[in-house]
């Protein structure tokens, strides 16, 4: 069983890190087309990954939905 455990623990770090280099990522996009909705988009799904749920709606509302409206 605690073999076990180590892999599921692996594979949640694993996740977490691709999270990480994702929100990095997406930062950049941001900083480089800060008019630009797809990068506020990347940096809320890197943000719900890591699930920081305040900030991705803020990103959401104040971002991607008056491009859509």
């Amino acid at each position: 069983m605690a073999h076990v455990n180590c892999i599921i623990l692996c594979l949640h770090v694993s996740v977490l890190s691709a999270c990480n280099r994702a929100l990095k990522d997406a930062n950049k996009v941001i900083s480089l087309a800060s008019d630009w909705p797809k990068g506020y988009f990347r940096k809320g799904k890197a943000l719900a990954g890591l699930k920081v749920c305040t900030l991705i709606t803020h990103l959401f509302v104040v971002h991607c939905l008056p491009s859509v409206l």
